[in-house]
C-alpha cells in the first residue's frame, strides 16, 4: 500500500504558510517547506555577505494539496526526505550537495499498512542513527520506521 488514494485532510491553506526551514548538512543551502503553496524552497547561503541567494533551482513543487512540512537529511547528505502532510506520504529525492539540488526519486506512503485514510500525518520526522531509520510520528500515536522495525 506504498500509494492510497487521495489526500487525508482538507487543506485549508490558500496562501504561503512556512513550516519548517534549516540548513542542509554542509550549511552552504538553507531550505524551507511552504506547506500552504506546496513548494520546497532552497537558497545559496552567502556567508561573505550573509545573506541568502536563489539556489539554481530554487523551487520544487510538490502534488498539489499535499502540504509539505517536515524533512531530513540521510547521514550521507545525499538523499533528502520530505514529510507530504496532508498526502500522508514521504518524498524521497537525491540530494546535490554542491548546488543544492533536489531530484525525485521515489514516493511511499507515510502510514503502517493497517492504517488507512484516517488522518493527516502533520508529526515529525526525525533520523535515527545505528540503525539507520527515518521515523514518521504522528498524532495519532502510530510511528512509520521505514527500515521494517515498529
Amino acid at each position: 500500500m506504498d500509494d492510497p488514494p487521495g489526500q487525508f485532510a482538507v487543506s485549508d491553506h490558500d496562501s504561503p504558510h512556512v513550516h519548517m526551514v534549516a540548513a542542509d548538512p554542509s550549511g552552504q543551502f538553507v531550505i524551507a517547506n511552504d506547506a500552504g503553496l506546496d513548494l520546497t524552497l532552497v537558497w545559496r547561503f552567502d556567508s561573505q555577505a550573509g545573506r541568502l541567494l536563489p539556489a539554481d533551482v530554487p523551487v520544487v513543487a510538490a502534488p498539489s494539496g499535499s502540504a509539505p512540512r517536515h524533512f531530513a537529511f540521510h547521514p550521507n547528505g545525499r538523499i533528502f526526505y520530505n514529510l507530504y502532510e496532508h498526502d500522508a506520504k514521504i518524498a524521497v529525492y537525491d540530494y546535490d550537495a554542491a548546488k543544492g539540488g533536489l531530484k525525485p526519486k521515489q514516493l511511499v506512503s507515510a502510514l503502517p499498512p493497517e492504517i488507512q485514510r484516517q488522518q493527516s500525518v502533520g508529526g515529525n520526522s526525525r533520523q535515527r542513527r545505528r540503525p539507520l531509520r527515518l521515523c514518521v510520528e504522528s498524532p495519532a500515536q502510530y510511528r512509520r520506521d521505514f527500515c521494517g522495525g515498529e
